[in-house]
């Protein structure tokens, strides 16, 4: 549900964007609900409960921390997302080769969801930064986050700037 809550979050802070993006960013948060629910079936044909799984809210902490709201849309699409493609990939071959048809679909699934997701922040985000006023071009602002997403989220530090 972490993405799910990231994309939330981004939608109610981002006023005024056009109905498109109300309607991509909404689809986006059905899929990564979607995914949690996934899980959750997973689980239960593994006889496990989920709901006495935690969630690990330490990732929506750290990513919500950062102003505007721009920046936690690409550290989850351009982070998260994007650099999660080759971990998908390698799994659904594991669970051809080991015979979990419903793990690879859920996979499947999941990577079908996250590209389009990737396109959907390839589409929004130029106009996004123009609306925060952020002065670097696309590349250097997407180049600058990857940098704190693998600082941070990569090395599992984490850290949660309270003032």
């Amino acid at each position: 549900m972490l993405a799910g809550k990231t994309v939330a979050l981004v939608l109610i802070l981002v006023r005024g964007r056009p109905w498109e993006f109300q309607y991509d960013t909404g689809r986006c948060i059905y899929d990564e609900v979607r995914h949690c629910l996934m899980g959750y079936e997973w689980m239960r044909a593994h006889g496990m409960d989920p709901f006495q799984s935690p969630q690990y809210l330490h990732v929506f902490k750290w990513r919500s921390q950062f102003p505007p709201p721009v920046m936690q849309y690409c550290l989850l699409t351009m982070g998260n997302e994007v650099h999660a493609f080759p971990y998908r990939h390698r799994r659904v071959e594991a669970h051809q080769k080991f015979g979990g048809q419903l793990s690879e679909q859920f996979v499947r699934y999941d990577i079908a969801d996250e590209t389009q997701h990737v396109r959907f922040n390839n589409r929004w985000l130029p106009e996004l930064l123009k609306l925060v006023g952020e002065k670097r071009p696309l590349k250097q602002y997407t180049a600058d986050v990857i940098k704190v997403w693998k600082e941070e989220y990569r090395t599992g530090k984490l850290p949660i700037n309270v003032e």
